[in-house]
């Protein structure tokens, strides 16, 4: 299941990665080209996320629910609270994307030590190698070529099914 979904996340994240301004007028319009930086920092929690998805499952039925509780008010607060002081000073969307990705590095960093992280995180590791590996040969293209929907939707398909065959179901 975490390979799945990471496999699905970093197909979204290559897409808002590698072609921004295709993804976000396809998805959004044109009128949120400005919001780049946004949807890039967004993407990158959403990759942080992927890391935890059967997690917090497992910490569930290990019956860690007190100190899991804690943990997510915990990762919840860093989150408000990261939002709020950097609205403070930096009043722009950005201070979101960029709160939503302290909780869920609080949130990940937080059942890593729960679960007893090591064997938890190295498949994961692993995997999101091999798909940064299968992306290499998308964004050298994508270096030459200007960022293009017919592109991306190319790439993308490619780089998800090179990837599906080499998802295993029984990760950590």
């Amino acid at each position: 299941a975490d390979q799945l979904s990471l496999l699905l996340t970093i197909t979204v994240a290559a897409a808002f990665l590698i072609f921004p301004v295709s993804t976000i007028t396809l998805l959004f319009g044109a009128n949120f080209l400005a919001y780049k930086p946004f949807f890039l920092v967004l993407v990158i929690a959403g990759i942080v996320y992927s890391f935890n998805l059967s997690m917090a499952t497992k910490a569930l039925l290990d019956r860690k629910d007190r100190k899991y509780t804690v943990l997510t008010v915990a990762a919840a607060l860093a989150a408000i609270s990261g939002t709020v002081i950097l609205s403070l000073f930096y009043p722009t969307v950005l201070s979101i994307s960029i709160g939503l990705l302290l909780g869920e590095l609080v949130f990940t960093v937080g059942l890593l030590f729960l679960m007893g992280g090591r064997n938890l995180l190295w498949p994961r590791l692993q995997f999101l190698l091999y798909l940064i590996l299968l992306l290499t040969p998308i964004y050298i293209l994508r270096l030459f070529v200007d960022d293009s929907l017919l592109l991306s939707i190319f790439s993308l398909v490619f780089l998800f099914s090179l990837s599906v065959d080499n998802v295993s179901f029984c990760i950590p």
